[in-house]
């Protein structure tokens, strides 16, 4: 008997213990930075928030509340929404900090130019916004256009009258990435979703002391990924390895350039961002277009400089593939008279000031200290403005 009690003791003591350790991290946290949200299926969108789960606002936006007027509303992708931070590191809200104005965020992973045109029109117009910033990602941006104009029969307009393109891509195969089926998911998915949606201390354990020492070990073992092969940059001028690592499988993106996706997905973009200028041009907006760049373009002249001679090879075809691309957009952006601005330089000089990564080293977007330098630069653009 005694035995008994001893173990439902253990187990009460336990479960408090439990209830205990997660109140005290949701007075230490904002749950919005751990709660994994809920997601739902959208006529227009690959994937909506749905309202209030996971810390975000009414909207399904990663914002406290959604305001009555915003005088600065942030369309965009992941880089927007702010992976790889916290909330308060995300820039849309530093820029808030920043220039003491009320700024909106309106990104979320996955979304594309076309998805940022149909938020425009639905929603960042309801805020009355002084100024748009769009998030342009010259990592996939291209190929979100590309994807949703020939797998969403609602920007089948979009496409080009007889098109030569016989796209392998369906809405289907989208949907399927966004919602997987139940045969796809691991042992207990329920019950983890659950935990993930609900749990800041499940959050906590599995993404951040656990899920760290994990993902070092996976990658130190080269298990991390069945189809990605790493490259990490030797630094030994400042007497340590930097934890900078890139996907190899980039090093066929010279190819991209001759790549009818890319051809007609970079057509798709500017279409839809000057049709985003039109629309803020009817309204009176100011629209200011950020021009993303990617961990591997961030790094091309640090690797050329520290790292070794098959790495130097692989990013000079990214070099060649990205300035290929910055000619293309500048020359768009000039002639329809588009306001963009461009922040690789000013990531570049933070990283030779600091000597410290603006980037997770599994990741490619920013950690808080790169989405300070993204804020600073669009606050100065938005004064000079």
């Amino acid at each position: 008997m005694k035995f008994f009690g001893n173990i439902f003791l253990g187990l009460v003591s336990t479960a408090v213990a439990l209830v205990l350790s997660e109140c005290l991290l949701r007075i230490i946290y904002n749950p919005i930075d751990f709660l994994e949200p809920t997601t739902a299926r959208h006529t227009h969108l690959p994937k909506i928030i749905v309202a209030h789960t996971g810390g975000h606002d009414a909207w399904g936006f990663r914002n406290q509340n959604v305001p009555k007027q915003a005088d600065i509303v942030c369309i965009g992708d992941s880089f927007t929404y702010g992976v790889g931070t916290s909330w308060l590191g995300s820039y849309p809200v530093q820029m808030a900090n920043i220039t003491q104005k009320n700024v909106y965020n309106m990104g979320i992973s996955g979304y594309g130019p076309l998805d940022y045109l149909y938020l425009l029109n639905q929603k960042a117009l309801l805020l009355k916004p002084k100024t748009i910033v769009l998030g342009f990602y010259l990592g996939n941006d291209f190929y979100d256009a590309y994807t949703r104009a020939y797998s969403n029969p609602n920007y089948a307009h979009w496409q080009l009258p007889d098109s030569l393109h016989q796209p392998n891509i369906t809405l289907e195969k989208v949907d399927k990435i966004n919602f997987p089926s139940q045969a796809d998911h691991y042992l207990f998915y329920q019950q983890r979703v659950w935990l993930a949606q609900n749990s800041v201390l499940y959050r906590w354990l599995g993404d951040g002391v656990v899920g760290g020492f994990v993902n070092n070990y996976r990658y130190s073992k080269g298990t991390l990924s069945n189809q990605k092969k790493w490259l990490t940059l030797q630094n030994d001028s400042i007497g340590k390895v930097e934890e900078l690592i890139f996907q190899r499988a980039k090093d066929h993106a010279t190819n991209l350039l001759t790549d009818p996706m890319y051809i007609e997905g970079k057509r798709l973009t500017f279409a839809a961002i000057d049709s985003i200028r039109q629309v803020c041009t009817r309204h009176k907006i100011e629209l200011l277009v950020v021009c993303i760049p990617t961990k591997e373009w961030i790094y091309a002249p640090r690797v050329e400089k520290f790292g070794q001679e098959g790495e130097k090879i692989i990013f000079r075809k990214i070099v060649a593939y990205y300035s290929q691309m910055q000619s293309d957009y500048r020359a768009y952006f000039k002639q329809k008279n588009i306001h963009y601005l461009e922040i690789d330089l000013a990531l570049r000089q933070k990283i030779e000031q600091t000597d410290e990564p603006i980037n997770p080293p599994f990741d490619t977007h920013f950690n808080a200290k790169g989405y300070e330098v993204v804020a600073s630069e669009v606050a100065k653009a938005i004064e000079k403005r």
